[in-house]
């Protein structure tokens, strides 16, 4: 049996953010701001705060993340090379004979690259599956430990690995409709972004049309991003709850503080974009070994970023079950007790 977080059936009360939003607009709004630090203070309480346990789940992550994208490259690279070869001597050899049948060397050229290109997608996919998998599992991971942490109990990796394998298909359902949401509104920002490259004809890189819609877009996805993330919580801490049906807990859930959950993607998502930024200038112009090193460390900075934001919403699942008034019900293994929807969590660092 899972670690789990069980809402009860206890009387519903509307929150304070809900009545200050009615009566007193610039309090809500000083309150959710208030509310957005105290998730991202807590959030790096968790981290710093957990003895050594999120620390070493982070740097284990980072480490088979590097250990995959090095594989990846020296693996993919040879083969990229043979391909590129390959393209380079069908090409000349049908220019040095423009007699020939074109139809028939064009056959022959793909016929020769088929088998190098089959090779390359199914690594760079074996790859991706087994990458994705493994995110999610450190994710649920982390997850479970850091609400342990939240509560102010302790937890050992024994312990989590016991727990984890059935939030871990629960929250693997989970992500399969949140990439699917995330597919679909992919699609309909491009039908919007399309038009400027079919009828106007313009460079999308220079269209200050085009910079607000992505703009516009990225925002509003973050918006829209808050319950899928959440939804990610709810179904590793609540057992009944998966796929579609996280969802809608998790829209319930994030009521009365879904401009707290706004506001923490939009931290995260400038966050990431400038450290892109950072890193696409240093990248230019360098050495094969430099610029592995620059990717590597951009892909271990964006997945600590990727942690924080994790702990970050199981945070922020923790505020929103308190401001329903849904008590919480705790493994025993893990010496939890029920608590009172009333009764403030306490985190460890708190305590003097």
């Amino acid at each position: 049996m899972a670690l789990l977080l069980f809402p009860h059936s206890v009387p519903k009360r509307k929150s304070k953010i809900d009545l200050n939003y009615k009566l007193f607009p610039m309090e809500y709004f000083r309150q959710t701001l208030m509310g957005f630090v105290e998730i991202l203070m807590k959030t790096y309480k968790i981290f710093s705060t957990n003895g050594k346990l999120i620390p070493f789940i982070t740097l284990l992550f980072l480490l088979i993340q590097s250990i995959f994208f090095l594989l990846n490259f020296f693996s993919v690279k040879p083969l990229v090379i043979h391909l590129a070869r390959k393209l380079i001597i069908s090409l000349l050899l049908v220019g040095d004979n423009p007699t020939a049948n074109h139809a028939s060397d064009f056959t022959k050229l793909v016929t020769v690259l088929e088998d190098d290109a089959q090779i390359l997608v199914g690594l760079e996919w074996i790859f991706l599956l087994v990458s994705s998998f493994t995110s999610l599992f450190f994710a649920v991971v982390t997850i479970l430990a850091s609400s342990a942490t939240y509560a102010g109990k302790s937890i050992n990796v024994k312990e989590l690995l016991s727990l984890v394998w059935k939030p871990w298909i629960r929250a693997f359902v989970t992500v399969f409709y949140i990439t699917l949401l995330e597919l679909g509104y992919i699609f309909m920002a491009s039908s919007f972004m399309l038009p400027f490259v079919l009828i106007l004809r313009v460079d999308l890189a220079k269209s200050f049309s085009y910079i607000i819609i992505f703009v516009l877009a990225s925002i509003f996805y973050c918006y829209l991003s808050v319950v899928w993330n959440l939804a990610l919580a709810v179904s590793v801490m609540e057992e009944k709850y998966s796929g579609i049906e996280a969802l809608g807990k998790a829209g319930q859930l994030v009521k009365g503080l879904k401009l707290q959950g706004f506001l923490t993607n939009l931290a995260f998502g400038i966050l990431y974009c400038v450290a892109f930024q950072v890193i696409r200038k240093m990248n230019e112009k360098q050495s094969e070994a430099v610029g592995i090193s620059i990717a590597l460390f951009a892909i271990d900075f964006m997945l600590l970023v990727k942690m924080f934001l994790v702990i970050a919403y199981t945070v922020l699942y923790h505020e929103c079950k308190k401001s329903h008034g849904e008590e919480i019900e705790v493994q025993k293994s893990i010496e939890y007790t029920k608590v009172p929807a009333g009764v403030p969590l306490i985190i460890r660092a708190d305590l003097p």
